[in-house]
Order: C-alpha cells, then structure tokens, then sequence
C-alpha cells in the first residue's frame, strides 16, 4: 500500500517538498514507474523504472568525448576510452574517412571495443563521439 500527497498542489511561497527516504534494500514492496524516493545509502534521488531504482542525473551538460583511430587495412577492432554495452552502439556518432557508419550495420560495440564490419583502410581517418548518453549524477 502506497502513501499519497493529502493536498496535490504546491502553493505559491512553497520553497521544497520532502522526498520518502528510502536505503538500497528499503523501499516499497511493489514499486510502480515512476515513483521517486532519496536514497539515504547513496545519497541519491532516484527514480522506478521497469529497469529499477535508478538515480536520478543532476548533470545538465556532459563532455562529449571523440577517440580517433588510424586504419591500417589490417585491424578492425579499436579500443575506445570509455565501456559500453552493445545496445548502446547508436548513442555514438561513428565516421570512417568522413562518412558516418550506421550502429549495428557496419560496427558494433562491446565493453571498450569498437568492431567495424569490414576492416578500415589503410590510412583512414577513423573518429568515434560518444558519452552523449552519459548518466552522471554527481
């Protein structure tokens, strides 16, 4: 059973409500999307997804990061900066000799590798922008 806000609204000279406080183990028996609590374990705001407690970002911008590889006609895996799992191949902007590589089609992503579909020539310019996605919540 849930606990629900007595007066909806948030009246003029309101400056904060209160979160339910909540622990990594504590919390309700049977979330629902989009629930919000503050995690006291992880000093967090969190929200419920079908996915879990997740927190919540407090980072408006992030730094977009771009790795630049070499072809060498030989090599088709290149290590990125930063892990990744494989559904996340089509938050990256990926260019090979200046033209952009569809996710999934012409390369794949695993961890910190970056695997193209066919092997990048010999003195192509390969250039990977990624972090887009980043979650970072300070």
């Amino acid at each position: 059973m849930g606990r629900y806000v007595k007066n909806k609204a948030i009246t003029a000279g309101s400056h904060a409500i209160v979160m339910p406080l909540s622990t990594n183990t504590l919390g309700p028996q049977e979330p629902v999307s989009g629930q919000v609590k503050y995690n006291t374990d992880t000093d967090k705001l969190q929200v419920y997804t079908v996915a879990g407690w997740k927190d919540i970002a407090t980072v408006g911008e992030v730094n977009v990061v771009r790795d630049t590889f070499v072809g060498d006609g030989v090599t088709s895996t290149f290590t990125m900066t930063k892990s990744y799992t494989a559904l996340q191949a089509a938050n990256m902007l990926v260019f090979v000799a200046n033209v952009f590589q569809n996710p999934y089609v012409t390369y794949t992503v695993s961890g910190f590798d970056i695997t193209f579909v066919g092997v990048p020539l010999n003195g192509v310019p390969i250039v990977v922008l990624h972090n887009f996605n980043s979650t970072a919540t300070a």
